[in-house]
C-alpha cells in the first residue's frame, strides 16, 4: 500500500522481482495498470487523483513524463470516496487511453507522449469503476456505481 509497482519475472520456476517503480511516484495504493501490446509502456492509477505512464525496461520501470497525466478527479460530492480512479484502460490499437473517474467522469487521453488530454465524458452519477474498449477500437463500455452501463461510440481508428 506504498504506492509502489513492482513488474515480476514469472517465466522462472521461482518468480523474482524483474523491477519496481522509484519511491514516491505514488503516495497512495495503485489500483489499476494495463500494458501496451508491446510491453513496452505501463499505465498506472489508483487511489490518488493520478494516472501514471511508465517505461518498461529489463529490470526498470521509469516515469515517461515529468508530470502526471491531468486526471484531476476530485470527488464529485461531499459524502463520496476520495478521488481516485476505478480503471484505467489502453484501447487495443494503443492510441487512447481511457480512466474511470470516482469523480463520476471518463478522461481520454493520448497513449503517447506527451499524452494529451482527449476528451471527458459526463453521464454517470456514480463513480465509474469499469470500462473496455471493443476490440475493433470503435466502442468503450463504462460501467458506474450508479448501476448504469454506457456505452461510447469514440474517436474511430483510421
Amino acid at each position: 500500500e506504498n504506492g509502489e509497482v513492482l513488474a515480476w519475472d514469472l517465466a522462472m520456476l521461482r518468480p523474482r522481482l524483474w523491477a519496481r517503480t522509484p519511491p514516491g511516484v505514488f503516495s497512495s495504493p495503485c489500483t489499476d495498470l494495463d500494458v501496451n501490446r508491446d510491453g513496452t509502456v505501463l499505465f498506472a492509477g489508483g487511489v490518488e487523483a493520478k494516472a501514471r505512464a511508465f517505461a518498461l525496461g529489463e529490470g526498470d520501470i521509469r516515469p515517461r513524463a515529468d508530470v502526471a497525466l491531468p486526471v484531476a478527479c476530485a470527488a464529485a460530492h461531499e459524502m463520496d470516496q476520495k478521488p481516485g480512479l476505478g480503471q484505467v484502460a489502453l484501447r487495443p490499437d494503443g492510441r487512447i487511453l481511457g480512466t474511470a473517474g470516482w469523480d463520476y467522469r471518463v478522461r481520454l487521453f493520448s497513449a503517447k507522449a506527451p499524452f494529451k488530454p482527449l476528451a471527458v465524458l459526463k453521464y454517470h452519477d456514480g463513480a465509474v469503476n469499469a470500462l473496455a474498449w471493443s476490440p475493433d477500437c470503435t466502442l468503450l463500455a463504462t460501467g458506474s456505481k450508479d448501476t448504469k452501463v454506457a456505452v461510447w461510440r469514440v474517436f474511430p481508428p483510421r
